[in-house]
């Protein structure tokens, strides 16, 4: 209704006001060559000024200004079909007063004008052509109706109930008419390309309900870049560096993720991370060093002796607590720091609550995951979430999480079997006559079993094989785990699913693998010369063969330059390609429902109703 009330103020425009430069300028397209010749007089400066003529034009009628346009130079215009549209403007008939001014042209409100139209003068051939002989005939001036009154616009209806598939939170709030009508997405400030209307606002029902996630793959050389950058810090400081790494490669990757075709904008936190990854490093060593030192007298309260596997074990089992809850607080401020870099739509996000909650709810956890040999922590990877999830805000709205771990067990519980399973049973039968008396009657003949399938033939085949089955069952796990975590996400009545499979892991595991091929390939073979330069040092002084210590320098310098490296190339293969293949795979499973919700929590949260969007009339 708006677009048709603002077509028909459009149309009632004066179309001579609007293009009165053209009638000045070629007034000879617009009047005939008796008018032209009776306007003569004013042209030496006798007529009336400017500003007045102006004014008698801006008067003419519409009807009449596009029939004076059309008209043919030098020709007699046809009689006017009818009274209301005469084609003749009563300002080209109207006679001149003494002065050489026309009177004032009628009001078509009072009816049709009381005086007599004087003859046109006749026309003055120019110089160079003869006179025509079609000159105008007279016409008496035509009576001007008044205009009729414009057409009655039904006024819009107020909204009673929600359309199909609006969302409550936009149908509830009112309806301003005096709010104006968009014809744009409002979160996008390009207009729409020939006059079509744009996506439709927030409070409308969409098109397509369900915002895709993707992943902008176009470009990895700025990627591989910053990931070499990271890995060369990360190996040649012992490890220090890879917090800013992880953050680099964080920011990269969410910077490439589109959601709902807009991408996720992030702000750089490197530096944040590198100062968190050398404090908590600082805080870990000391644990750990401590727990070294407490191992002795903890194995001597059990009667152990101090055997160094045994003190190893004490000590890893002493610090297990300390260090899970440092991991923790690690974990919770890598979140904070990702989501308080992130904004989408214009919206940030952020990680409230106090960074201790979650190593509180680690101590709480500990003795049911400990205890149970990891069998718990699937539930507990869950919790956590849950606790991370619910304290996580977009703008002013919470997050929520709802997902179980239940679908997800059975597969971490064939994983748990594989791994720690057997990794318990190579321990038992490594410790052997080093396992404490008070366990020997009835971990002893087992010890006695694993040592005898590892001298039986074809146990390397054997190994093989159970280190392939597990990481079967960790990708299935793993896949089983983000469906859940992801379609578990709440915001606004918005809600997020995943269709994640363990072949999608599979898959980014083999791109992995082909760049470990190549270069890889080729980048082992230079860094197993590196570390052959003491030998061929020793050759040319004349010593082949001798030992690969001759030069403790040397060889230490090629070590150590082969391994910074190697384990260069590994931390990117593990960023570069792994993390990045695995992040595109999980763009392509995931997407959004009802992200109508989002967009309008965000015109919400701005403190503005959602704008209405016009739509193209169909009878258009």
């Amino acid at each position: 209704m708006r677009r048709r009330r603002r077509q028909q103020q459009e149309e009632d425009v004066d179309i001579v006001a609007l293009f009165g430069d053209l009638i000045r300028e070629d007034a000879e397209r617009l009047y005939g060559d008796d008018e032209l010749s009776a306007a003569s007089p004013r042209k030496a400066g006798g007529g009336r000024s400017g500003a007045e003529a102006d004014a008698a034009r801006a008067r003419a009628t519409p009807a009449s200004a596009k029939a004076a346009q059309k008209a043919p130079r030098n020709a007699a215009a046809p009689p006017a079909p009818s009274a209301k549209a005469p084609e003749t403007s009563p300002a080209r008939t109207a006679s001149k007063d003494a002065a050489g001014r026309r009177p004032p042209l009628p009001d078509p409100a009072k009816g049709a004008p009381t005086h007599e139209p004087a003859a046109p003068s006749p026309a003055r051939p120019e110089p160079d052509r003869p006179a025509p002989d079609n000159a105008a005939p007279d016409r008496p001036a035509p009576d001007h109706p008044a205009p009729e009154p414009p057409e009655a616009v039904e006024p819009m209806p107020e909204r009673s109930a929600p359309a199909a598939g609006e969302s409550a939170a936009a149908a509830a709030q009112p309806v301003d008419e005096d709010q104006p009508i968009l014809t744009a997405d409002p979160y996008d400030e390009a207009e729409p390309e020939n006059g079509a209307a744009g996506p439709e606002a927030p409070g409308a029902p969409w098109a397509d309900a369900d915002g895709a996630m993707a992943f902008d793959a176009e470009d990895d050389g700025p990627l591989n870049r910053l990931a070499l950058r990271g890995a060369l810090l990360a190996s040649f400081t012992l490890g220090l560096g890879l917090p800013w790494l992880r953050a680099a490669i964080d920011e990269a990757l969410w910077a490439r993720t589109l959601i709902d075709g807009e991408a996720v904008r992030m702000a750089s936190t490197r530096r944040a991370a590198l100062r968190d990854g050398a404090m908590l490093a600082a805080i870990g060593a000391a644990i750990a060093l401590g727990a070294w030192l407490a191992a002795p007298a903890a194995l001597a309260a059990l009667g152990a002796p101090e055997a160094a596997g045994l003190r190893a074990a004490a000590a890893a089992l002493l610090a297990a607590l300390p260090l899970g809850a440092l991991a923790q607080l690690a974990t919770w401020r890598r979140r904070a720091r990702l989501l308080g870099a992130a904004s989408w739509r214009g919206v940030g996000a952020a990680l409230r609550g106090s960074a201790w909650s979650l190593p509180a709810l680690w101590l709480a956890w500990a003795p049911l995951v400990i205890g149970s040999a990891g069998l718990l922590a699937p539930f507990w990877r869950m919790a956590r979430e849950r606790h991370m999830l619910r304290r996580a805000y977009w703008g002013e709205e919470r997050f929520g999480f709802e997902a179980s771990a239940l679908g997800a067990a059975p597969r971490w519980l064939a994983f748990w079997a594989l791994t720690a399973g057997g990794g318990a049973l190579a321990a038992i039968g490594a410790l052997g006559p080093d396992l404490p008396p008070a366990l020997h009657p009835l971990l002893g003949p087992v010890a006695e079993l694993v040592r005898a399938a590892w001298r039986a033939p074809g146990a390397e085949l054997a190994l093989a094989l159970w280190a392939g089955a597990g990481a079967a069952a960790l990708f299935a796990y793993r896949a089983a785990e983000l469906r859940a975590m992801i379609g578990g996400l709440r915001l606004g009545g918005a809600a997020a699913r995943c269709g994640l499979r363990a072949s999608g892991l599979w898959a980014a595991l083999a791109s992995t693998a082909l760049r470990a091929l190549w270069p890889g390939a080729l980048i082992w073979a230079a860094l197993a010369l590196i570390a052959a330069i003491p030998l061929a040092a020793n050759a040319a002084l004349g010593a082949p063969g001798a030992d690969y210590w001759r030069n403790p320098v040397l060889a230490a310098a090629s070590l150590g330059a082969a391994g910074a490296l190697g384990a260069a190339w590994s931390l990117w293969l593990w960023s570069a390609a792994w993390l990045r293949a695995r992040h595109a795979r999980l763009c392509m499973a995931s997407d959004v429902i009802a992200v109508e919700d989002l967009r309008a929590l965000r015109w919400r949260m701005s403190g503005a109703a959602p704008p209405r969007v016009a739509k193209a009339d169909a009878s258009e």
